[in-house]
């Protein structure tokens, strides 16, 4: 993979965790869609100004509406993966045997009203992230990755012999759906930016008429200031999670943060 390459169209998103301290996003997916926001780059008025001088700098650039639905989602799913805390990553492949897996409206309906039913059953609350996926071998048929927490009966199953990861699996899912195995969550960060960027891509289609669906409740970050960068981070800095398209740097308070983020008219 390669690495993140800063430059004069990168964009960057400060927001106020839940859990404490403070998130600077940067990243490279550099297309106007919050042009009037409070950016570094004051030439850039409107959209058009943007347009303009991206196409100076680059005759081949198109503006890709697509792409930007995309990542779009993927910051969404990131900030709700980073402000919520999931135990597990589990893969719900519907048995044919149990449910006709090809019809997507009937699956998303089945899922929806066995996690009512096992927080019943369970007396848990099931908080989770779920993205439609259809399968490679058979296009017509769907199945859900998902992110979760509030599950009650999971049981270690196996070893994935790939990976040396251990398998669990949901009796209570496996008697509705069929294949439902999950592995638990370590080295959180890096494994909830792995899971967004994999399986939100432009490739992947819009099931359901979205990327992913969730449960209600789940905690968003509280956006401070975001925009172009008007220059990038001293050296010094390290990110906690870094990607071709984006970095991530954590900080425990404002005045740890250049002002050039975010003003410094809080830091005392």
């Amino acid at each position: 993979m390669s690495d993140f390459v800063f430059d004069n169209y990168t964009k960057y998103s400060l927001s106020k965790s839940i859990h404490g301290g403070y998130r600077l996003l940067l990243y490279a997916d550099n297309y106007p869609d919050d042009i009037n926001c409070s950016c570094g780059h004051s030439n850039w008025s409107t959209i058009d100004s943007f347009l303009d001088e991206r196409m100076r700098d680059d005759p081949d650039y198109v503006r890709d509406y697509d792409l930007e639905s995309v990542n779009r989602a993927r910051r969404t799913l990131l900030d709700l993966s980073l402000n919520n805390n999931f135990d597990w990553f589990i893969t719900f492949t519907f048995d044919r045997k149990k449910i006709d897996r090809y019809d997507i409206a009937n699956c998303k309906t089945k899922f929806l009203k066995a996690i009512s039913n096992y927080q019943r059953k369970f007396n848990s609350k099931i908080n989770y992230i779920a993205v439609p996926e259809f399968h490679n071998e058979d296009s017509n048929a769907i199945h859900f990755h998902c992110l979760m927490s509030g599950l009650a009966d999971l049981k270690f199953l196996k070893l994935d012999p790939k990976t040396g990861y251990k398998v669990f699996r949901s009796d209570y899912f496996f008697g509705k759906f069929g294949a439902v195995y999950a592995v638990r969550i370590f080295d959180y960060n890096k494994f909830v930016a792995y899971y967004v960027f994999k399986y939100i891509t432009k490739s992947s289609e819009p099931i359901f008429h979205q990327r992913y669906f969730r449960s209600s409740g789940l905690a968003l970050s509280e956006n401070i200031s975001s925009g172009f960068c008007s220059s990038s981070l001293p050296s010094f800095f390290v990110p906690s999670v870094s990607h071709s398209l984006y970095q991530i740097y954590e900080f425990d308070n404002l005045c740890s943060i250049p002002s050039s983020f975010w003003g410094g008219v809080l830091c005392k």
